[in-house]
């Protein structure tokens, strides 16, 4: 069996993973969230208008810090401090969710919460324990109301939610991709294509996203593993590292198989070392380009 150049690999990965169809849906949804949020947050501005768009929306302090440009990180910390300083025990952080409802239920954490979104940035004694570079964001007026107003501004400050729901959607359909040819090659070969094959990597359980098997035979001859990356991280070495447990499994039970990498994506480029690894560990890697290829490697090793 003769493996590609890594070089040859490389050359044929996807750079970005390109759907229309995800990118059309996307921007027709954060569009239509502008213009609800246009809507529902003009009076938010006053107290009043304050506590009535808290009361009434259930992602409203989500909205609100999104407008103001403040990490939710950073205003559950202040949350937190306000609590402790009223004497409630501290034990751990409240979510978004759970400071809403206290909201709802207390009148003096109402006003505590109003005169920080409201005029936070303006409190003397605020300042005393919050940085101003910090605090001066938290301040609703005019000027931030005009916000929901500017298209391009809200662009910016909305897409980030979206992000991990766009990597979801083009990671669904790479493995739409994968699942189609592989299904066509089984067809072609007159082989099983078998889906989350859980097998015991190095004492702890695991699922191969695909095995091929030879027609009534339950051994496999071709592990799958899968991995598409945009970004880095250490996932890339775990993936490694789980082909190389791959490969010792197979050594460890006698089997005559072989393991197979499908990968894609920029993030493969960036993380050059784990790349390289991967191209040295795997029997075969292809990418989505390549893939069909996987033909000949099924009709080789049957």
């Amino acid at each position: 069996m003769s493996k590609q150049r890594p070089s040859d690999i490389m050359e044929s990965l996807s750079y970005f993973f390109v759907y229309p169809e995800v990118s059309e849906r996307l921007i027709r949804e954060i569009n239509q969230r502008v213009d609800s949020l246009k809507d529902s947050m003009q009076y938010i501005n006053t107290k009043q208008g304050l506590i009535d768009y808290i009361t009434s929306e259930r992602e409203s302090l989500d909205n609100i810090i999104m407008i103001l440009n403040v990490s939710e990180e950073y205003f559950k910390r202040i949350i937190t401090m306000i609590r402790a300083r009223h004497g409630l025990e501290v034990s751990s952080e409240w979510s978004l969710n759970q400071t809403r409802n206290y909201f709802l239920n207390n009148l003096w954490f109402r006003d505590e919460l109003c005169n920080l979104l409201l005029n936070g940035a303006e409190d003397k004694e605020l300042g005393k324990l919050i940085p101003m570079y910090n605090l001066r964001s938290f301040k609703i007026d005019a000027t931030t109301i005009a916000r929901l107003s500017n298209r391009d501004l809200m662009w910016m400050l909305l897409k980030n939610d979206f992000n991990s729901e766009f990597s979801a959607a083009c990671s669904q359909l790479n493995l739409r991709k994968v699942d189609e040819v592989l299904n066509e090659c089984a067809t072609e070969q007159n082989v099983a294509l078998n889906r989350d094959v859980s097998v015991r990597l190095a004492g702890n359980r695991e699922q191969i996203p695909y095995t091929f098997s030879a027609n009534r035979v339950s051994t496999p001859f071709i592990y799958i593993m899968v991995g598409f990356y945009l970004t880095t991280g250490s996932t890339q070495t775990s993936f490694v590292t789980k082909i190389s447990r791959l490969k010792q499994y197979i050594r460890d039970n006698a089997q005559e198989a072989s393991v197979v990498a499908i990968i894609d994506g920029a993030g493969w480029v960036a993380r050059h070392s784990d790349f390289e690894e991967v191209c040295s560990t795997a029997d075969a890697v292809y990418t989505l380009n390549s893939l069909p290829l996987i033909s000949e490697l099924i009709n080789e090793l049957k």
